[in-house]
């Protein structure tokens, strides 16, 4: 390790790899006193603490805590180790959680181990047993590997950071389960399928409060957060559960636990979101708030009845992400100015469409953050509430519920929505416009002077228009009181740290469905996989938007029940943009690919004219 603390070395070696410019080197000079005493200091403290050599600070960690930026960008620890490792000779790795076997790396050697010389085993590669280590000098400690096992090593270096994020997320998870599973596995082993459900009515109480469980489910909640997961899948099978998490819209498998403690886990969860543990027939919806890093964090729970048991699925709410600037969701900046115009109109109905899972809530919780203000009363109406805000009143709906004045009317939209009306509110949020009655008292609420925002289920915004007829909004009513139109979908962003330019011949972009015109060769952006991005190219997602304003001309057309095609026709020579359109724009800026453009959306045959591009660097005057 006498390379990860020579502060000159290290610094040379940046220099020469184009990591530090000759400001950061100077810098990095400078310093050098200061790393010298803070290392002379931890390593005092720690040897007295008793820390084993390979988790003592380094000069490599104290470089990295200050953040250089070098032309490559801000220095990290792992930057700074990958180019230490290639001046040694060594292979440098990223891990990546999603791509490893929790089994093989928890197996192969022990926590103990692990942990204290930072080495942990990661793959079987043609007979040899390959392991990340973080201090190769350790010789002695890689020959006990190599003994132990009774294969060759394959040495790879790892960052500290990554090592450590292995151990703790693999290990604590496996420790705790094994603990659990030895603790309530003898319940289990002379058990059927069916006498095994009705035994462990008696057991829940002991197991979804056993500490090895709540730990295990902790950590599970940990990795998905720390891995950007917006949904956990807890999936059983018939011998094991599977944990699965979508990230970027993309599940991944990423663990599993032993078939008999599905219940205490599933148990544990529902527990925590007061969800019914006896009730395993039924499906229930609850909610949790977890605390992460000084944030709160809601968790919408829900589980459902399958063959080998309940499925539960979490959704994990970040408030950072459902309470956005609007600036900040992917409006065009024309786009965006419509929307603002409909939500500012002091009454009328905005009606934001898209599948499930298109970010519509985030839409109206943004929406709703900006028009909250002092002189303003909203309410929101929602099944269930996806995220509580204060400056809301917030109403969940609950079917099981009957109404004081009519114990046969359930507290459903319709229902809660003639109370909220006597309320005085200013702006109300309906989840979702299901039904005739719904439709119906929306529309009377905006003729009575009231900004309603609500979601439907519809291909694109100017369906939305058919689907309210359909439920019985008579005509006139529609056209004098639908202000906005927003058709919405999820579009993965290109990975900023691996992505690469590229020429593409217009004539074979042609040829997967766009109408391009213009020069022969065009620049676009395309995704290539980092570690950063798991190797998938992206990271993150934002919206892509169809907006349409609704003014005489369009009132009119409602009035006078068009087609489809007339309403499209005249959202086009007002210019208003659809989502294919919108997504190209996307991919001609290089936030996106040609792949995720195809993926979201398609030109609609009757109105797929060529898109002209000009011959420019500019691409906002691409079209």
């Amino acid at each position: 390790m006498e390379i990860y603390n020579d502060i000159s070395q290290i610094g040379e070696i940046l220099y020469a790899q184009g990591l530090l410019d000759d400001v950061g080197l100077v810098r990095l000079q400078e310093a050098e006193l200061y790393i010298t005493d803070r290392l002379s200091q931890d390593r005092a403290r720690q040897v007295k603490d008793s820390v084993p050599h390979a988790h003592q600070t380094t000069a490599v960690d104290v470089i990295a805590e200050m953040r250089f930026s070098g032309p490559r960008g801000v220095l990290d620890e792992s930057a700074i180790i990958k180019v230490l490792a290639e001046h040694m000779g060594l292979r440098f790795m990223r891990l990546d959680p999603l791509e490893l076997d929790p089994d093989f790396v928890t197996s192969t050697l022990p926590e103990k181990f692990a942990d204290r010389y930072l080495l942990i085993p990661i793959a079987e590669v043609e007979d040899k047993l390959r392991v990340a280590v973080h201090d190769p000098s350790q010789e002695e400690v890689l020959e006990d590997v190599a003994r132990v096992s009774g294969r060759d090593l394959d040495v790879v270096i790892a960052s500290k950071a990554d090592i450590t994020k292995i151990i703790l997320e693999f290990h604590g998870f496996r420790s705790s389960i094994k603990a659990a599973q030895e603790k309530h596995v003898k319940y289990f082993a002379e058990l059927s399928d069916l006498e095994r459900l009705s035994e462990l009515k008696s057991l829940e109480d002991i197991s979804h409060t056993d500490k090895n469980i709540r730990t295990a489910v902790d950590a599970t909640f940990r990795r998905a957060i720390s891995q950007r997961s917006s949904d956990i899948h807890i999936e059983p099978k018939r011998n094991k559960t599977l944990l699965r998490m979508r990230i970027d819209g993309v599940l991944h498998d990423v663990d599993w636990i032993p078939g008999p403690l599905h219940q205490p886990f599933t148990s544990r969860i529902k527990g925590m979101a007061a969800l019914d543990i006896a009730e395993k027939r039924r499906p229930q919806d609850g909610r949790i708030k977890l605390r992460s890093s000084d944030r709160e964090i809601e968790v919408r729970v829900s589980t459902v009845p399958t063959a080998f048991g309940e499925k539960t699925v979490c959704r994990i709410q970040d408030p950072d992400l459902l309470f956005m600037d609007l600036e900040a969701l992917g409006f065009t900046p024309y786009d965006l100015t419509i929307f603002q115009g409909c939500i500012s109109r002091p009454h009328g109905i905005v009606l934001v469409t898209g599948p499930t899972g298109s970010g519509k809530t985030t839409t109206l919780y943004s929406s709703l953050k900006v028009l909250a203000k002092p002189d303003i009363n909203i309410t929101t109406i929602e099944d269930p509430i996806e995220m509580v805000f204060e400056r809301f009143n917030q109403i969940a709906v609950n079917p099981a519920i009957s109404m004081l004045h009519d114990p046969k009317e359930r507290m459903t939209f319709g229902p809660i929505l003639r109370h909220v009306m006597r309320q005085d509110p200013d702006v109300i949020m309906i989840g979702e416009i299901r039904d005739a009655e719904t439709a119906q008292l929306a529309v009377q609420a905006a003729l009575t002077g009231h900004l309603v925002l609500s979601t439907l289920h519809t291909n694109d915004a100017l369906s939305a228009i058919s689907r309210m007829l359909d439920l019985g909004v008579p005509s006139f009513l529609l056209a004098n009181t639908l202000v906005g139109l927003v058709a919405q979908r999820l579009i993965r962003k290109i990975c900023p740290s691996c992505q690469e330019a590229f020429n593409i011949n217009l004539k074979s972009l042609n040829k997967r469905g766009f109408n391009f015109e213009g020069p022969e060769v065009i620049r676009l952006k395309k995704a290539v996989g980092c570690h950063q991005c798991r190797d998938t190219g992206y990271y993150g997602r934002e919206s892509v938007y169809e907006v349409v304003a609704v003014d005489e001309d369009i009132s009119k057309l409602i009035t006078d029940q068009p087609d489809m095609k007339a309403l499209k026709e005249a959202a086009k020579k007002k210019k208003f943009s659809t989502i294919w359109e919108n997504a190209i724009r996307k991919m001609l800026y290089g936030v996106t690919t040609i792949e995720e453009v195809l993926r979201i959306a398609n030109p609609d045959p009757q109105f797929n004219k060529p898109i002209h591009l000009r011959r420019t660097a500019d691409p906002a005057k691409k079209f």
